[in-house]
């Protein structure tokens, strides 16, 4: 494996596939009125199928859909302190709870409105996910308050969280059981239930991509600003994934259904200067002007890596050597995993600041740690 200690600054042509990009934008594109069998909120659906029991048709609404980059200014973060061991600062080690506690972590997401913390995990047959809530202003080390039981409507791996229906509704992968899972990615709510339950609801699938022939993981992440949906696919060869934006708002107000063709704001392409056979994507973020992207299977000796992309494609940073939880997790286990399992966004002393979920540690009985990356950041 090729490693640098240094930052790799470069720009590079965006692969896009919608329209003639000039600058930051994409001219805006009405889209025009279509019909499509939408998967809709409260409706049962089959995991196996593309379909719903007494799903009808949905419109979608004429939408206009133009990319922007966010009010100008600074970056959410510094890249380069940020993707330093020495500025993250671990700040919570969670213990979790439910079917497959111990299993790989799988995505992690804060709600700053409820104080609230939540992971996801597969559970112990590896078919279903669980989620977890945790106290977002809580010690340090913490048992989950309350957990769900599995749900196989839910796919690994991501979770993210919008705002557009006043609540938050969260966002994550299809189930592997899906028809071509790796096009969908899907929404829900989770409220709670009796003592320690969460209870997973108002299920929606939305088709984003239309060329998988198997199951994946779209990998879904909110933008910080609240406006963009970004996904990925794996692409025809290992060392490649194919990145898209969409307009949240367009897709919540059109409602479950197929986005797959001329909905996307913008399409690229990820590969060698990021990816290889030991580095698939693990996790996205995006502040609205900037997409993140972490990999690695964090294999002992193998450090992951991250980088930072404009809205459009362009690679602007990237970090070969990005080995924020190596050292800590060096006491769990036999030492000999630390993977990247999720990329969001919290607060932390008045400063939103972008936070890094692991794994490590041995089969089943596996920690999940989250970090504060950019802590030297006032």
């Amino acid at each position: 494996m090729i490693k640098a200690s240094l930052i790799v600054i470069v720009c590079l042509g965006a692969v896009v596939g919608v329209g003639v990009l000039s600058g930051w934008s994409i001219p805006g594109k009405s889209l025009a009125t279509s019909d499509s069998t939408g998967l809709g909120g409260g409706q049962v659906a089959d995991p196996a199928t593309d379909t719903v029991n007494g799903a009808g048709d949905q419109q979608k609404k004429d939408v206009d859909l133009s990319l922007q980059a966010s009010a100008a200014g600074e970056p959410a973060i510094n890249f380069a302190k940020a993707t330093e061991e020495s500025a993250a600062r671990n700040r919570f080690d969670l213990t979790r709870a439910g079917d497959g506690a111990g299993r790989v972590l799988q995505g992690a997401v804060a709600i700053e409105e409820t104080n609230a913390l939540y992971t996801m995990q597969q559970n112990t047959a590896g078919k279903s996910m669980v989620i977890n809530k945790f106290d977002l202003s809580g010690d340090k080390k913490q048992t989950a308050s309350r957990f769900s039981e599995p749900s196989d409507l839910l796919g690994h791996q991501g979770l993210t969280v919008d705002y557009i229906s006043g609540s938050p509704r969260f966002w994550t992968s299809a189930n592997a059981d899906v028809k071509s899972a790796a096009d969908y990615a899907v929404r829900f709510s989770v409220t709670e239930d009796g003592a320690r339950g969460l209870l997973i609801g108002d299920y929606q699938r939305f088709k984003l991509f239309d060329r998988a022939a198997g199951d994946g993981s779209s990998t879904p992440a909110v933008s910080l600003d609240g406006r963009y949906l970004v996904v990925k696919q794996t692409g025809s060869k290992s060392d490649t994934s194919i990145i898209r934006v969409f307009d949240l708002e367009a897709l919540v107000n059109g409602g479950a259904g197929d986005y797959a063709t001329g909905f996307h704001l913008s399409e690229f392409t990820i590969g060698s200067e990021i990816l290889d056979a030991d580095q698939p994507v693990q996790a996205l973020a995006s502040d609205g002007s900037y997409i993140y992207v972490v990999t690695g299977f964090g294999k002992n000796g193998i450090d992951n890596r991250i980088a930072k992309y404009s809205m459009l494609g362009d690679l602007v940073s990237a970090k070969l050597d990005f080995t924020v939880g190596n050292t800590v997790s060096l006491e769990d286990g036999t030492g000999k995993k630390n993977e990247p399992e999720g990329l969001f966004w919290m607060r932390d002393q008045g400063v939103t600041r972008l936070a890094l979920a692991m794994s490590s540690g041995n089969a089943d009985a596996h920690r999940a740690r989250i970090y504060y990356l950019d802590t030297n950041k006032p």
